[in-house]
């Protein structure tokens, strides 16, 4: 299978000043409790730039040859020993961790319990674009912030990925929620439906009074 990544031959290891490479490799097989995925899309974030320059080294070392990205989204091709609940073909969507990477490639080996079934109605191209994204607004609101019903949330750059994430979480969560977004995007979807004038001014005044700022 063919794959993107960054490998040290010819530098000093874990240096990170490679070039990324196409490279030609066999395709790999899962082991107990993975699932093969046959990837149809992947996604690049800042964290996966970071992780590529030596930026997170502290926190997420890689280990060379190191394959590039974390978002990617396909459809099922084989099973590792001990798993259950998927069959071949299914349509998924999934994140590896930093470490791992794998998504730049034609197969990608996935712990099955990082996949999710992907519905019908989405396509796989918006499908590689959710994981970094949402769970990034997920944490924050929820993980970090505990935000719960009734609380207000100030979200900047709301039309972006990981802002229009956290205006539907929000929203579902029962909280009441408020959000800037840059002039030249208000004609999203998103941003038609939520933005209103002022707001940013009110929501600003309640997050002294134990209400968040996202």
């Amino acid at each position: 299978m063919r794959l993107r990544r960054r490998h040290d031959e010819g530098v000093p290891p874990n240096s990170y000043e490679a070039d990324l490479a196409l490279n030609e490799v066999d395709t790999p097989q899962p082991c107990m409790g993975e699932v093969l995925v046959r990837v149809a899309c992947a996604a690049l974030n800042p964290l996966d730039v970071k992780l590529l320059s030596g930026a997170m080294h502290g926190d997420f070392p890689l280990t060379f040859p190191a394959t590039v990205g974390t978002d990617l989204s396909g459809t099922v091709e084989a099973l590792g020993a001990d798993v259950t609940g998927w069959t071949i073909g299914d349509r998924i969507v999934a994140r590896t961790a930093p470490t791992s990477g794998g998504a730049m490639a034609e197969f990608a080996r996935v712990p099955a319990d990082q996949l999710v079934k992907l519905p019908d109605a989405i396509g796989f191209e918006d499908a590689a674009g959710i994981p970094t994204a949402a769970g990034t607004a997920w944490q924050a609101l929820f993980e970090v912030a505990e935000l719960k019903a009734g609380q207000t949330v100030l979200i900047h750059a709301g039309a972006g990925d990981v802002g229009s994430f956290a205006i539907q979480f929000a929203r579902a969560a029962g909280a009441r929620h408020r959000h800037g977004i840059r002039r030249g995007h208000r004609d999203r979807p998103i941003a038609r439906s939520e933005h209103r004038d002022g707001a940013l001014r009110d929501a600003l005044h309640r997050t002294s009074n134990g209400h968040l700022l996202f």
